[in-house]
């Protein structure tokens, strides 16, 4: 039994820090995780007049941390944070909405209505949002900037099996059958006995992650992203499907044929 605490113990490390970055530093939540310690720090100071409202909130929010910390296997900082912070949100705003006016009012001696804070959060996380939603729909632009660039596309076989953790975005763009790659990878013979047991045709990833590993050559670059390819890249890569049309293509009209398949711009 204790030879496993010290694994367990670095897992749930590994998880308080994934979820600090992706509600407190990361812009994919606003950084709205900050008001998670004013509302607790609120309800520990005057935790004899809670009301239940916001008792059920920290509660829950406390709850959902709790599971996150105990989610032993993979984790998607995007997603799985989500109830625990829309409930400590809520709890901050309850929290703000009472200190808020009192500081105001002590300092400036006017009043200062609750629902103000309220109105102020919410344009924040307007315009916050609005910033995702408009670099999102750029994204599907013709014109646009693209995750993943037609060159590494273009580089990959179309019916090939390809490993990374952009698994979704190559799919929609390349049109390629995908595989997460190990996000432990860098570990010694993880990667060789992942390649054995998996057999993708190609790796992609960022360029100094894997550079050295002596079964991948690189084959195609751009920006921090190299493109891999598993084995001699002189060979053709077996197939592993039929690939269908390339969902980035559906409805548009400048698409153009490489290889046997439609790649966008």
């Amino acid at each position: 039994m204790s030879e496993h605490v010290e694994p367990i113990l670095s897992i749930v490390v590994l998880r308080i820090s994934q979820i600090f970055e992706a509600v407190c530093v990361s812009s994919g939540h606003n950084r709205m995780g900050w008001l998670i310690p004013i509302a607790l720090i609120h309800a520990l100071r005057r935790w004899r007049r809670i009301s239940l409202e916001e008792a059920v909130l920290v509660l829950a929010t406390l709850g959902f941390l709790a599971v996150q910390m105990a989610k032993y296997s993979d984790y998607t900082p995007g997603r799985y944070p989500m109830q625990m912070l829309q409930c400590g949100v809520l709890a901050g705003f309850l929290a703000l909405g009472e200190w808020a006016p009192r500081f105001f009012a002590k300092g400036t001696g006017i009043p200062f209505p609750p629902r103000i804070v309220l109105v102020l959060a919410s344009c924040l996380g307007l315009a916050l949002g609005g910033q995702h939603a408009w670099a999102a729909f750029q994204l599907n632009l013709p014109d646009g900037p693209s995750p993943i660039p037609r060159t590494l596309c273009e580089a990959m076989h179309p019916d090939a099996l390809v490993a990374t953790t952009k698994m979704w975005v190559v799919h929609v763009r390349c049109g390629n059958a995908t595989i997460r790659l190990p996000r432990d990878h860098r570990g010694a013979g993880v990667m060789s006995r992942f390649l054995r047991e998996r057999q993708p045709a190609y790796v992609l990833d960022k360029q100094r992650a894997l550079k050295s590993h002596s079964e991948l050559k690189e084959i195609a670059r751009h920006g921090s992203l190299a493109l891999y390819r598993v084995g001699d890249p002189d060979t053709e890569p077996g197939s592993v499907w039929d690939a269908p049309p390339v969902l980035a293509c559906a409805g548009r009209s400048d698409c153009t044929e490489v290889g046997g398949r439609l790649l966008a711009p």
